[in-house]
């Protein structure tokens, strides 16, 4: 108990120091841009096709609804470290490898035997992707890849334990207001060894630039599970995305923070709302060499 009391204090810790960021630190910082310009880093960092390495940190936090008995009052956190990795080609294109490395607290699950919810705290799976972006086709952004997990988590309860696959489709276009595209990828279990997984996944790309390193857009990702009940297959957020590109001394930094509620979602359980509290640095890829 004193060990979960830990956890939960410093991953709550984190949320308030972004808050804090978002209201304090961020229009301090931009007194002093260290030169670059914040609207085209803005632009390139919503850009999902291109080359800058970065290292997001979020803390999401999720509000559960649904029939269960005692769906409504539960309550998730969750952080995420996604590192960006871009790798350049000698023909000018990108290969972008985004790992996603997630612990989990207060991750509500109900309990047929006792009709309850309880609470697990772990990590979750890797989830990653890996985008092909072709280069030379300004102002158009194009990659093709692969979206999958690694089976790394502390349960099957804190999600499911199989191997993840599947392909990513990537379409934009910049423009001098910012970027538009659509995300879709589709990921199915390539073992079969428990539960089958079969999702397809849309995200609207939308970053509209406001001026001074600040960016506006659409937050969330459709979902449809294959192998859901009838009531429960769809989950469709509409939510609101706010970021504000900035330095800290030398440093790149974008501090960014997201509502969503989920006005289509599973009717027996999922979640309501959904808030994000982000901060990613933009830093030198540590797999290249330094020229």
């Amino acid at each position: 108990m004193v060990a979960k009391r830990h956890y939960r204090t410093h991953l709550r810790a984190l949320g308030a120091a972004v808050f804090l960021a978002l209201c304090g630190v961020a229009p301090a910082a931009a007194q002093s841009d260290g030169g670059v310009d914040p609207d085209l880093l803005a632009k390139e960092l919503a850009n999902p096709g291109g080359a800058l390495s970065s290292m997001n940190n979020k803390l999401e936090v999720r509000w559960y609804d649904g029939k269960l008995p005692g769906a409504g009052d539960q309550q998730s956190y969750t952080y995420v470290f996604q590192p960006v990795l871009p790798f350049p080609t000698a023909s000018g294109d990108t290969v972008i490898f985004r790992p996603a490395f997630n612990f989990l607290l207060d991750q509500p699950f109900f309990d047929a035997e006792t009709g309850t919810f309880k609470k697990l705290d772990g990590f979750g799976n890797i989830n990653y992707d890996l985008l092909y972006s072709f280069g030379n086709i300004d102002p158009y952004v194009f990659g093709v890849g692969l979206v999958g997990a690694f089976p790394t988590a502390s349960g099957d309860r804190i999600a499911i334990k199989e191997w993840l696959l599947g392909p990513e489709v990537i379409a934009a276009k910049k423009f001098d207001w910012g970027i538009a595209g659509l995300f879709f990828f589709q990921q199915w279990d390539i073992e079969h060894q428990g539960t089958d997984f079969n999702v397809s996944s849309l995200q609207p790309l939308l970053a509209y630039s406001l001026g001074s390193g600040v960016t506006i857009g659409p937050s969330g990702t459709i979902t449809y599970d294959w192998n859901a009940s009838s009531g429960n297959e769809w989950t469709v957020p509409v939510g609101l995305n706010i970021g504000k590109t900035t330095t800290l001394g030398n440093l790149p930094i974008k501090y960014s923070v997201a509502l969503e509620y989920n006005v289509v979602r599973p009717k027996n359980f999922g979640p309501e709302w959904k808030a994000t509290f982000s901060i990613t640095p933009v830093t030198r890829n540590p797999f290249l060499r330094k020229r």
